[in-house]
């Protein structure tokens, strides 16, 4: 199974999270060359303030993805 965990920084609608999701799961398939129905993801709302990231010596706001990397699998891939 193949997991794909995204932590954004704002809230979103069912439709919008269900079209990401799909968009997530399609585009990994593509890339890994990878059968979609394997994927699985989760999309986490942590909200204003949730994740961050220092850029540029400043600590901004943003979104995280998280996925797997199997055996077997090229670096470049």
């Amino acid at each position: 199974m193949l997991f794909l965990q995204l932590d954004v920084k704002s809230r979103y609608s069912f439709k919008e999270k269900q079209r990401l999701a799909r968009t997530l799961c399609e585009t990994y398939s593509r890339i890994v060359k990878g059968y979609v129905d394997r994927i699985s993801s989760a999309l986490r709302e942590l909200g204003d303030g949730g994740v961050w990231r220092t850029i540029d010596g400043e600590l901004k706001p943003v979104s995280v993805l998280m996925y797997d990397i199997r055996r077997g699998r090229t670096a470049e891939l």
